[in-house]
């Protein structure tokens, strides 16, 4: 009942399309395999944003806007939820971090092949690489946060449905760290952290509202 109650109220209801054209933005590497193909074969998915590739501005434009769009949100929530603040800011820091992960793009090492890139401090410590360990902490702790209020709740499905986010998260990230210095299965497994990262952009703040229902 509380759910349908927000999709179907104002400005809730809009609210929630904004977060879910969010999710669908931040995964713009999709269009990568249709746009880019040669690009994105064996190679992160942040080279789509390299200053000179094919349609980069594109993918920065996009993920400028999913940012814009989750700050916009979280402060929606910020002043309509009493509780939960510290949560909201959580949101509202993973939003400014997608900005910064567009305007700090993937070091020209790394924007040809997973190979070429290797794993060495002077990379993990560049600016980009820093903002994506940040993204990944950051949504790490939503993702808890949120399976913890959705715990409170009868709704056997809605409980399962963050229960599964969050250990798909979790594992999915374990093996993209395991994958990489292996170069194996590392396109697969990166794609599935930013599926699972935009759940948790759409869920966050449709967990928070029905709590607050």
């Amino acid at each position: 009942m509380k759910l349908k109650k927000i999709l179907f109220s104002f400005p809730e209801k809009h609210l929630f399309m904004a977060a879910i054209l969010s999710g669908i933005f931040y995964n713009s590497w999709i269009l990568g395999y249709f746009l880019n193909r040669k690009e994105v074969q064996n190679a992160y998915y942040s080279v789509l944003e390299s200053p000179g590739k094919p349609h980069y501005l594109f993918y920065v434009f996009l993920d400028l806007i999913s940012g814009f769009l989750i700050i916009l949100i979280g402060l929606y929530l910020n002043a309509k939820i009493k509780a939960y603040h510290k949560i909201i800011k959580y949101y509202l820091v993973f939003g400014s971090l997608i900005i910064l992960d567009a305007i700090y793009p993937i070091t020209d090492k790394c924007s040809t092949t997973i190979e070429a890139c290797g794993v060495s401090l002077t990379q993990i410590f560049s600016y980009h690489d820093v903002i994506g360990i940040l993204q990944f902490i950051t949504i790490f702790i939503l993702l808890k946060n949120i399976k913890n209020i959705a715990n409170k709740h009868h709704n056997l499905k809605f409980k399962k449905l963050i229960k599964y986010a969050f250990r798909g998260y979790l594992t999915t990230l374990i093996i993209m760290i395991i994958s990489i210095p292996l170069d194996f299965m590392t396109g697969l497994t990166q794609g599935l952290v930013i599926v699972f990262t935009a759940f948790t952009i759409v869920l966050t703040p449709l967990v928070l509202l029905i709590d607050n229902a």
